[in-house]
């Protein structure tokens, strides 16, 4: 019988090809290049927000009335955004509020957004002054809390100065700034927490006066010297 040859048949199911992976785009375009089989590009999913730290997050707000309810304070913030705590700071004998609180946003552009429509530009009645709204700790980083106090009586002695600051929270120092062993008319107080520079800032920058001064206290976060405490003191008097 004479030899049949035949073309072999193809598989019914052909094989399918491991498309390569790529996990950066130089390969990839190496890949396409040089004709190869264009691989599937993974799907990546960004990952969603998850602000876990308070930082940037949550503010305080001063200079308001004495009388303000959580619910009062909550309503007036979510114009700005989702609030997830509102703490309004109260004596802790006598339960009076003490005009300021802090308030905790979802996320840092709704307490931005509050800050910029807020502070300084809003008056709650009876209240004289603006709302002073700022993030609690100050600019949203970590800070010492230690403050800055100008504008003091050269005689005052460091416990004239601590009958003052004792009333917004447990006093860790009071040191007076002196040149020339003579009292410069300013000093620094510590807190044990940002919280209480918060609320003495609040109740007494450019408000309360003490005796034998001529102008009210100038009360700010106190700034690393750059040289010694008078160049600072003279910096922040000058900005006042």
């Amino acid at each position: 019988h004479p030899l049949q040859v035949s073309y072999a048949h193809a598989p019914t199911t052909p094989a399918t090809a491991q498309q390569p992976q790529f996990t950066d785009p130089a390969s990839y375009m190496s890949a396409f290049q040089n004709q190869m089989v264009v691989p599937a590009i993974p799907n990546v999913v960004k990952p969603k927000a998850n602000y876990t730290n308070k930082s940037g997050r949550k503010l305080f707000v001063g200079q308001i009335p004495w009388n303000t309810s959580e619910e009062e304070m909550r309503t007036l913030m979510q114009e700005f955004g989702t609030v997830e705590e509102v703490i309004m700071l109260k004596d802790k004998i006598t339960g009076q509020g003490k005009g300021c609180g802090f308030v905790i946003f979802a996320n840092p552009s709704e307490a931005q957004n509050a800050i910029q429509s807020l502070n300084d530009k809003r008056i709650m009645p009876p209240m004289n002054h603006a709302m002073q709204v700022k993030f609690a700790d100050s600019d949203g980083t970590s800070k010492e809390p230690k403050l800055f106090v100008g504008m003091v009586p050269r005689t005052a002695t460091p416990d004239d100065v601590k009958a003052v600051f004792a009333n917004f929270g447990n006093l860790v120092e009071v040191a007076m700034i002196k040149k020339n062993n003579v009292n410069s008319g300013a000093c620094f107080v510590r807190y044990e927490t940002t919280e209480s520079c918060d609320l003495a800032i609040s109740q007494l920058n450019g408000v309360y006066q003490m005796e034998g001064s001529l102008r009210p206290l100038c009360v700010k976060y106190a700034e690393a010297p750059k040289n010694d405490p008078a160049s600072q003191l003279q910096k922040l008097m000058q900005a006042n």
